[in-house]
């Protein structure tokens, strides 16, 4: 009995060290490849962006407890939208939400999942309704106040914004 038990847990540190290694692994694939790519100036072609996507994903799916897991979620959501796959980018975006809701972005995500659907699903109705869950639930966000406008401005169209504007820029120039 007692070599069972001495077997049981040798296995067990053994699992332990080899998903460390594979975390670590993990890891680095992903930095080597944003390092290659320059991932901050937004500009990925479609088969890199799917690649890192990929590789952010793994990872989430390895090691769905760690600490790094949304951030790396959030990151495959804005590539996919960078990439237009708004399928993805949703899918993403709801997954932090639903399964990371104490990671400390999680409002952002909400705000960022209107903002895919406006400015790259076009998706006016879509857009509103993920804008107002983000209102309601984070109503003292510091962009809430500028979200609600947002909410505002989407029914209106191309001419009646460019009207807007003229006529707020008329109104702030004839009070100076």
């Amino acid at each position: 009995m007692k070599k069972i038990k001495t077997l049981a847990l040798l296995t067990m540190v053994l699992c332990m060290v080899a998903c460390a290694n594979q975390r670590e692994k993990d890891l680095k694939a992903i930095v080597d490849y944003e390092n290659s790519i320059d991932i901050n100036n937004h500009r990925v072609n479609i088969e890199t962006g799917e690649n890192l996507i990929l590789l952010y994903v793994n990872f989430c799916k390895n090691n769905p407890t760690d600490s790094l897991a949304p951030v790396y979620m959030a990151k495959a959501a804005d590539v996919a939208a960078n990439i237009g796959r708004i399928d993805l980018a949703i899918k993403y975006l709801d997954k932090v939400i639903a399964e990371y809701p104490n990671y400390e972005k999680v409002a952002e995500c909400y705000f960022f999942k209107g903002f895919v659907y406006e400015t790259v699903g076009k998706n006016t109705q879509k857009a509103q309704e993920a804008y107002t869950a983000f209102v309601e639930k984070y109503p003292t966000h510091p962009w809430a106040e500028d979200t609600k406008k947002i909410i505002e401005n989407l029914s209106l169209s191309d001419a009646e914004l460019l009207e807007m504007i003229k006529a707020n820029n008329a109104t702030t120039n004839s009070t100076l």
